[in-house]
């Protein structure tokens, strides 16, 4: 948690209970600091661990392109004592996907991370020369990703990915 024995400043201790409340599996993380000990009950939420979500995505260029998906999500948090997540993501539309990832933090606090993936897309894209549209293509593709990083607290983190993907490509 980063938190040392001996004198804690106030903003020392909510930068821990933020910590925790970060990990996203803890609903809320009261704390309380007295007479030189600090005791921190992080209540775990009364949902989960596994998260189902559904979502609708509507896009219009107002120039004749327009785009449309009807998207679903499982991701199951907890899978080990490092706290691993499993994401699978589906998306059906006119930009179908089908894609999974696992989430590995590393070391004690969790600050590091591996994170392989696989997944499916197809997509149009139009071929131009000089701003006109001589044709449409479908492509196909099937990639394979393997990302490390860091996280920053609950702001930010750095990483490297690695992508490979084979894919096609057909005219409309």
């Amino acid at each position: 948690m980063g938190l040392e024995p001996g004198e804690l400043a106030v903003d020392d201790i909510e930068a821990a209970a933020n910590r925790l409340y970060g990990l996203d599996i803890f609903g809320e993380v009261p704390y309380q600091y007295r007479d030189g000990q600090l005791t921190l009950k992080p209540v775990r939420k009364a949902w989960g661990p596994n998260y189902l979500r559904f979502g609708l995505g509507l896009e219009d260029d107002f120039d004749g392109r327009n785009h449309y998906r009807l998207g679903v999500a499982l991701t199951a948090t907890e899978l080990n004592a490092a706290g691993g997540e499993w994401r699978t993501e589906a998306y059906l539309g006119d930009r179908p996907t089908l894609a999974t990832e696992f989430h590995q933090p590393l070391g004690d606090a969790g600050a590091w991370y591996v994170r392989p993936g696989i997944g499916w897309r197809s997509f149009s894209r139009p071929l131009y020369e000089d701003d006109e549209a001589l044709a449409d293509f479908q492509i196909r593709q099937t990639g394979l990703n393997l990302t490390g990083g860091r996280t920053f607290g609950t702001t930010g983190d750095a990483r490297i990915e690695l992508f490979s993907a084979r894919g096609s490509r057909e005219r409309l």
